[in-house]
């Protein structure tokens, strides 16, 4: 019961400011009503073609920000910046191509970046493949190809990125997900529904250990229903935990989205809302518009992309000073999540901060080697959690 009633809080404001906007608020809306302004600020962006990217970089749009896609099919990405500037007004819209399952499509493309502009307020990471690929293939680089184009990608693309993003003041914004099913058996975390990431993934209990990751992504899924789109979300909560934390790094925030309308997912992933309206899992679908009761509102999803690109649009436009506080932090309906929705503080509550810290560092090694870059030797902050 006790377990139960800490989810059902999980919505509180805690010690962060309060930010929250309900599901039937877009990422327009939220602009618009908040005097968000991006005006004079370059916002770089994977997948904002469609989806809750296309409903996000709608908000950004309208904040005024220049922005500059990088994407996969540059025709298709090409067609909804017309879009957004039919629909915003905002022509200062670039579009570069990427190849996120190829390191060497992000370096050129990052060199072409910095080519462009020396300032990078705001990087926008939401490019991903979420459901299963015939075959899974692997990369050119020899990883999974789900999880390179999902996380690994971003990761190198983040890194090359870092120091302009750094010298101007700039933040990084994953697009994410509950990477667990409600229910962390790993930390003694019970809320209903059982299935953990690595279940999620068809892969071993211990699929997140640092020592057993070379090894998995290196492999093919055992069949077409698997995928390592969970996996790769769970990494995304330690990158931002970490790239917060270091001397070097800069601000980074996680959103989870909702219950998304969105064009080209297959057939069989449709929207049915049957467990949306339970009470404590509200943040799931996002499918409310009260904000005192957050009481399960059916005409609200699925949501569309702008609705659903709210959370995403928040943590890109806000000022910082509404976000000072939550570096690193996982986002629902733009606020500040804890376990069990947030990974980092899952495992917080059972080795620490410390000790959540020390695995996120440990990661962050890992991916610096396995996209071939030079790991520095720098002193780490420590992880602060309010």
């Amino acid at each position: 019961m006790m377990c139960l009633l800490s989810f059902a809080l999980l919505g509180a404001a805690w010690a962060y400011p309060d930010t929250t906007c309900s599901g039937a608020m877009s990422s327009v809306d939220i602009v618009k009503q908040r005097h968000y302004d991006l005006v004079g600020k370059t916002v770089v962006m994977t997948g904002g073609n469609t989806g809750i990217g296309f409903g996000a970089a709608m908000g950004m749009a309208t904040a005024g920000a220049k922005l500059v896609f990088l994407a996969h099919n540059t025709a298709k990405m090409e067609a909804a910046a017309r879009n957004i500037t039919r629909d915003t007004g905002n022509a200062d819209i670039k579009v570069l191509p990427v190849d996120l399952a190829s390191f060497t499509s992000i370096r050129q493309t990052a060199t072409t970046v910095l080519n462009i502009t020396s300032q990078i307020d705001v990087l926008v990471l939401d490019a991903g493949q979420n459901y299963e690929i015939p075959g899974h293939e692997i990369s050119k680089d020899g990883f999974e190809q789900t999880f390179q184009v999902t996380f690994l990608g971003h990761f190198l693309l983040t890194e090359l990125l870092l120091p302009a993003i750094r010298s101007s003041t700039g933040r990084v914004v994953h697009a994410g997900c509950d990477s667990n099913g409600f229910k962390n058996t790993s930390y003694q975390i019970l809320v209903p529904e059982d299935e953990t990431v690595c279940k999620r993934s068809d892969a071993s209990p211990n699929c997140t250990d640092v020592s057993e990751l070379p090894r998995l992504l290196r492999k093919p899924l055992p069949s077409n229903q698997s995928t390592h789109a969970f996996l790769a979300h769970f990494m995304k909560t330690f990158h931002a935990r970490d790239l917060s934390a270091r001397p070097d790094g800069v601000p980074a925030y996680v959103a989870h989205p909702g219950i998304v309308d969105t064009p080209g997912l297959p057939v069989d992933r449709a929207f049915t809302d049957g467990f949306c309206p339970y009470p404590m899992a509200w943040y799931a679908c996002n499918c409310w518009s009260d904000n005192a009761t957050r009481a399960y509102d059916s005409s609200v999803c699925p949501l569309s992309p702008l609705r659903g690109g709210n959370t995403l649009g928040f943590l890109a436009t806000a000022p910082f000073d509404d976000l000072r506080e939550s570096k690193g932090h996982f986002f629902a309906a733009c606020e500040v999540q804890r376990a069990p929705i947030d990974q980092f503080s899952s495992m917080e509550e059972v080795r620490g901060t410390d000790g959540a810290a020390a695995y996120a560092q440990s990661l962050t090694t890992l991916w610096r080697g396995l996209t071939g870059l030079d790991t520095p030797s720098i002193e780490r902050l420590d992880l602060t959690v309010v």
